[in-house]
């Protein structure tokens, strides 16, 4: 490639600490099969040997450019900062300690043109010490689509094995929030509700290297904070997107909500009563600002429920008050539901009124009216 060429894609690298993995991960990027790239080393300040490396590489190859830094930002600044100066038609993100199949850019390019998509998604394998296992993420974000029209419902996380045109990122502002957790999540369900279409190459192989000491592994107080604040963007973006509601509570269900209970599953016994109900007040605050608590009341106790998800919020609750599926309330005027052993929803029967809670907020109250073959209800507030 020329030097006043524009490159078919600008690949950023942000570099911190990987001084036992980062030559690996540039010996796959010179060595693509794709020539036209620029490959973009973001400098982000750590205390190894990173950046020494990647300067003799730099030295060796015009290809690649190297962005100084002064001091360490995170990586969600590290990667805004590569793409504020990438020149190419599309943009690709890998992690220094991560490196990629030969083919990986050619495959993921031609099929971007083929299909004219602003976003290809490659596959990975998840290489650990004694093992490498594949994904199979693609085969799910193709069943997904089958019955819903947003991929994000099965493609949660793993932003890096995919290329995204450079022109829409920049319309619509897609970067990195400031946040030591999750920012990854927000980038890509951004990026999910802007593009015009995602193609899937197979082919295109991102090696996912796990080390325990990796950012993504390391637990602290900022970690919690974040974790509420990139789901409260997330749930944002949702409510003012025009997706369909039930592929919205369909991605609550799987990337919010259930990774909130296994948080605290992980959790329970390293913290104390009062980080619980700090957790909760948190968790509940967030299911009632994205408006879902009611929709995940009938989504979370049991899969069966999913065979009445179409039906109105009055067609359930009458559904839930003429006994046609659990609870039976003709046994016990209380019923309540466990997760994880974790408190999740309670009903309560109290004279002629069916309360409903769910995380302790009351989300639904169903009133039978006794000369009348049906209930009405209505939504707390």
């Amino acid at each position: 490639m020329h030097s006043g060429d524009i490159p078919h894609i600008s690949v950023i690298v942000p570099v911190y600490n990987t001084e036992a993995h980062i030559e690996k991960c540039l010996n796959s990027l010179i060595g693509q099969t794709m020539q036209e790239l620029e490959i973009i080393l973001v400098d982000d300040c750590g205390t190894d040997r990173s950046m020494d490396i990647a300067r003799r590489y730099a030295d060796t190859d015009s290809r690649i450019r190297i962005l100084e830094g002064t001091e360490n930002t995170g990586v969600a600044q590290a990667r805004n900062r590569g793409m504020e100066a990438a020149r190419g038609e599309y943009t690709a993100f890998i992690d220094s300690d991560d490196w990629l199949s030969p083919d990986y850019f050619r495959l993921l390019y031609d099929k971007a043109i083929a299909e004219q998509a602003d976003m290809v998604k490659g596959t990975f394998c998840a290489v650990w010490p004694d093992r490498t296992e594949p994904s199979g993420m693609n085969d799910s974000i193709r069943q997904c689509l089958q019955r819903y029209s947003f991929p994000g419902i099965a493609y949660t996380y793993a932003f890096w094995n995919t290329l995204y045109r450079t022109d829409m990122l920049r319309r619509h502002n897609i970067i990195f929030p400031a946040l030591t957790h999750g920012e990854d999540m927000v980038f890509l369900v951004k990026a999910l509700l802007h593009t015009n279409k995602l193609a899937l190459e197979d082919g295109a192989v991102y090696y996912y290297n796990q080390r325990d000491t990796s950012a993504s592994r390391t637990i602290s107080t900022l970690y919690y904070d974040s974790l509420f604040k990139h789901y409260g963007m997330i749930a944002d973006m949702l409510k003012q997107s025009e997706l369909p509601r039930q592929d919205i509570i369909e991605y609550w269900q799987l990337a919010i909500s259930q990774p909130l209970l296994t948080h605290h599953l992980h959790l329970a016994e390293e913290k104390n009563t009062d980080f619980h109900i700090w957790f909760f007040t948190q968790t509940r605050r967030l299911l009632m600002n994205g408006g879902y608590a009611y929709e995940l009341y009938y989504h979370y106790p049991d899969p069966f429920y999913r065979s009445i998800f179409d039906m109105e919020p009055g067609q359930l609750a009458s559904f839930y008050t003429k006994h046609h599926c659990r609870p039976d309330f003709s046994r016990k005027q209380e019923w309540s539901v466990r997760l994880w052993g974790i408190p999740i929803l309670r009903i309560r029967r109290i004279g002629n009124t069916t309360k409903i809670r769910l995380f302790g907020i009351s989300c639904a109250k169903i009133h039978h009216l006794p000369s009348a073959s049906h209930s009405t209800y209505k939504l707390s507030s």
